[in-house]
């Protein structure tokens, strides 16, 4: 972005943005010209923002019911017990796609996709003649062929 500013020798002016670290740039009294070119840059910087917690009942006086109503396990090892249920790992296991491990190397390689593409256009595999000699060589050794038996 450009702007022109007005200012005084002497005078400060604070560069802030969400997401980026505040900046102070203080015009110096060693100006000879009447204009003055900047480029500020900002550092990127972490925004804490306050926990929200979400309750699904609309009023206080259903959560207070809901919560008089609960009935939780006498022991520890009711509670593992339930949580272990043969029909409960089913259920979860059906529901979730990747474990952990995999779930954090897919972020991480999204991040260093994400970096190793900075300030570039994204690749794009249609002009890539290494990705069109692995498409061509995949298709004439049959790799696209339907594989039922009743081909």
């Amino acid at each position: 972005m450009v702007f022109s500013i007005v200012a005084h020798v002497g005078d400060e002016i604070e560069f802030s943005s969400v997401g980026f670290a505040k900046t102070i740039f203080k015009v110096p009294d060693t100006l000879t010209e009447n204009r003055y070119s900047l480029i500020q840059i900002l550092n990127r910087d972490t925004v804490l923002l306050n926990q929200a917690v979400i309750y699904p009942w609309p009023t206080r006086e259903q959560f207070k019911q809901a919560f008089l109503d609960l009935k939780v396990p006498d022991t520890d090892m009711d509670h593992a017990r339930r949580n272990l249920a043969l029909e409960t790992m089913r259920e979860e296991s059906i529901r979730i796609d990747m474990d952990g491990s995999m779930n954090s190397k897919f972020v991480y390689q999204k991040q260093q996709s994400r970096l190793y593409n900075t300030g570039q256009l994204p690749v794009n595999n249609l002009l890539n003649p290494i990705a069109w000699a692995k498409f061509i060589q995949a298709w004439k050794s049959g790799e696209f062929k339907s594989k039922s038996k009743d081909d």
